[in-house]
């Protein structure tokens, strides 16, 4: 009882002093509920000084306590936990029923608690707080935990991608022999003189690749994305994760590799919302048979997919970091101003702007395949539409357009 009052006047201290940093009188006041009657370890206080999280115990039972709330009783936490968000308001934890070996694991995100699963790893916060993230198992299977919301199960999951402000998040996953892909990203358009419009698209299929031709010298795989998901703000465009249907919102494509795994083409050859091929083109095509630690070229993705909208045709840098155990690990990376030119029937666009980018990709030497590849791209574009003058008729017109595309994106081969 002592430590806990004694943790509850550090909090006001810690405030006090933040308070005071600031150049603001000190005179707010919180009341955080009863205190519990045991403290079990140390209370945690995040940055800011006024959320204050720990472990109480009663009757056996361990309570998660936050900010005078005490949640559900359990038979015990996970060591280090709860923890807190880093910039404050939000809290983590993995607490168990039964034995730690054997009994049932649940994650507490915020005020929402997930299905109880054989063992977690996690939760953590990525995107200073802004998004949580964790792993359960069901048996040898693992279900990826995003935000509190449970994913589909998987043999085998890599580490996310997320940007710094936390709106997107993607990651690969292994099931069986298959590719996988996730893709998360929000394009923004707005005419000069109206409100904007923002489409947040999120995509996830398992890519099977099938092998359609092969030579001496490689082959050819034909990718036919299935157990597709994919929505558009709120609407769910597709989903087949219960179908074995190929999708019709992906694009199917024809992927050339030599023996080696080394790219050499890949082309769409069915219509879709999302171009799997232009995801396949970061890929990189390998300049020389062999390299060494610190080789660099570059490599570029003709135009991106946008229905609607001109895209630009973009450049990347990959860096040859070097090899260890058999796998290779290369870097991407891309700072490009664009100025280019599209003909769109008699307009013509003018695009203008900054790309920027950065991946990582690890290729397995001895077995001749990708490994993973997972990254983000941030476009901001000002395209000029400019239609021509008609004789006796209209004058030239042009239509300026603001475009901001952020994506992040996981691949990795099974």
């Amino acid at each position: 009882m002592r430590r806990a009052m004694l943790d509850l006047l550090m909090v006001g201290i810690w405030a006090s002093f933040a308070a005071l940093a600031q150049g603001e009188p000190v005179h707010q006041e919180t009341r955080l509920g009863p205190l519990p009657e045991t403290f079990i370890g140390q209370a945690r206080v995040d940055s800011d000084g006024w959320n204050i999280a720990g472990v109480s115990s009663r009757d056996g039972k361990v309570h998660v306590w936050f900010n005078g709330v005490e949640g559900p009783a359990y038979d015990d936490i996970a060591k280090g936990h709860p923890v807190l968000s880093p910039t404050g308001g939000r809290i983590a934890a993995d607490v168990c029923l039964g034995a730690w070996q054997g009994g049932q694991h649940f994650a507490v995100i915020d005020a929402t608690t997930s299905e109880p699963y054989d063992a977690l790893f996690g939760p953590t916060f990525l995107a200073e707080g802004k998004r949580v993230w964790a792993i359960g198992w069901h048996g040898a299977k693992l279900v990826p935990i995003v935000d509190g919301t449970a994913g589909a199960e998987w043999d085998q999951i890599a580490d996310p991608v997320v940007t710094d402000d936390g709106m997107h998040l993607a990651y690969a996953a292994r099931s069986g022999d298959k590719w996988t892909v996730t893709v998360d990203g929000a394009a923004s358009f707005r005419y000069e003189g109206s409100e904007g419009e923002t489409m947040k698209v999120k995509v996830s299929a398992v890519l099977p690749f099938a092998v359609k031709e092969s030579s001496a010298d490689g082959f050819v795989l034909e990718i036919a994305p299935r157990k597709t998901r994919i929505t558009v703000n709120d609407s769910v465009l597709e989903d087949l994760t219960a179908s074995e249907s190929v999708s019709a919102m992906l694009t199917t494509a024809l992927f050339s590799m030599k023996n080696n795994g080394q790219a050499i083409s890949v082309e769409d050859v069915s219509p879709g919302f999302v171009s799997i091929s232009k995801l396949l083109s970061l890929i990189p095509a390998f300049p020389e048979p062999t390299m060494s630690p610190g080789k660099r070229w570059k490599q570029g993705i003709s135009t991106l997919s946008f229905p609607g909208v001109p895209m630009p045709d973009l450049e990347f840098w990959y860096l040859y970091e070097g090899s260890k155990d058999s796998v290779a690990t290369f870097r991407l990376t891309g700072d490009q101003i664009i100025r280019q030119n599209r003909k769109q029937g008699e307009a013509t666009a003018a695009i203008t702007g900054r790309s920027t980018a950065s991946g990582t990709l690890s290729f397995d030497t001895s077995q001749g395949a990708i490994e993973q590849s997972s990254g983000s791209i941030d476009l901001n574009l000002r395209i000029v539409f400019s239609l021509p003058p008609v004789p006796g008729g209209r004058a030239s017109q042009s239509l300026p357009m603001t475009v901001t595309l952020k994506m992040t994106y996981a691949l990795r081969k099974m």
